[in-house]
């Protein structure tokens, strides 16, 4: 099944530096994870087992992992 990406720009006001470095944090790794799990998916991984490894590698939540 073929998820449609819908993408958009905003720009992030932060109260304080605390939480900009904790969103910057979850977006580096999210982006190092989506490159690591495309890769992987086209050396053949299974998309489950990759799913679950990919939650303790980069500690993501599921739903962005998924």
């Amino acid at each position: 099944m073929i998820k449609n990406m819908i993408v958009i720009q905003a720009k992030l006001i932060f109260l304080n530096q605390q939480d900009k470095q904790i969103v910057l944090d979850l977006m580096r790794r999210w982006s190092s994870c989506m490159k690591f799990a495309y890769k992987r998916l086209l050396e053949g991984y299974d998309r489950k087992t990759l799913k679950r490894d990919l939650q303790g590698t980069f500690d993501l939540n599921s739903r962005y992992v998924d």
